[in-house]
Formats: structure tokens, sequence, C-alpha cells
């Protein structure tokens, strides 16, 4: 560090402008470091990405905060402790709702499958959309309605014949 705020001097074996600075350290100094001890910076070129975990790890952070000035708890809970246990009930609620279905969807597992003779291609009828340029294009179709279908896509797909 250098300064001409400062002489040179040692102060319990650190110099006087950490000591000083230490001291005088602001908040956001403060959260970044609390942020830094639990940092699992990615290698990634998304930058969107990192600003998201950086948020996610910045609410992780405030949340332990509130946890120890509000908590009754004793003894209290080690910051490692209490963001894993955030993140497993994260998951329990996601895992929770993984098999429901989407709303406003009638899912049919009975819709059957085939393939497109002569090795054409149709428009997937249920995640193609010529209207937003979003055109997919499935060589398998539905056996009732005869409209292109991805397999993956079956279990969101409604026969207009079924609707009524």
């Amino acid at each position: 560090m250098l300064s001409t705020f400062m002489n040179a001097e040692n102060s319990n074996g650190k110099p006087k402008i950490v000591h000083h600075y230490n001291m005088n350290m602001g908040g956001v100094d403060g959260a970044d470091m609390l942020l830094h001890f639990y940092n699992d910076n990615r290698k990634s070129t998304k930058v969107r990405k990192k600003l998201a975990f950086n948020i996610i790890h910045r609410m992780c952070s405030n949340a332990y905060i509130l946890y120890k000035k509000n908590t009754s708890d004793m003894p209290i809970k080690p910051r490692l402790r209490f963001v894993q246990e955030v993140i497993e009930e994260i998951s329990r609620e996601h895992h929770a709702n993984r098999g429901k279905p989407v709303r406003g969807v009638i899912r049919n597992r009975n819709i059957g499958i085939q393939p497109i003779q002569g090795n054409k291609e149709k428009d997937c009828i249920v995640c193609s959309d010529r209207s937003t340029g979003q055109r997919r294009r499935s060589r398998s179709q539905c056996r009732s309605c005869r409209r292109g279908l991805h397999f993956a896509c079956s279990d969101r797909h409604v026969c207009p014949e079924e609707e009524e």
C-alpha cells in the first residue's frame, strides 16, 4: 500500500495504514469479504451467469446476517451450514414439483408417435412457432392428428380432437 496520509510505522506487526484501513473499512468491503469466503467463481465467459451467481451469493450472505441478528437458536449455525440448508430446501421444492404438469397443459401419455414416410420433415406442433421465427422441424408425427411432433414434446401435445 502506498500512502501520503500516514508514515510507514508498524503497529501490532502491521503497517499503520493497514490498521487504519481495517478500522474504517466500509460495508461494501465487508460484504465483498464475506462473499469471497465461499467463492465458487466458475470459468464462464457469460457475464450474465457470473452476475446471477454474484446476486445469489449476496442474497445468501444478507439472509445469514439477518439470521444471526434475529435467531434464538443456540449455538448459531455456521455460515456454511446455513447456506447448505438453504440450498437443500430450494432443491427439495424443485424436486417436489418436477413431476407435476404445467398449468394449462393436458398431458396424455397414450399419444402415439410414428416416423414420417419418405424422410420428410414437418414443423413440431408444440415447440415450433413460425410467427416468431422459431421453426423446429421433426421427422416424426402424431398418429391421430398427423402433425409434426418431437418425442420429447409428446407429453405436452394435445390433439385438436381431444380439446373438444
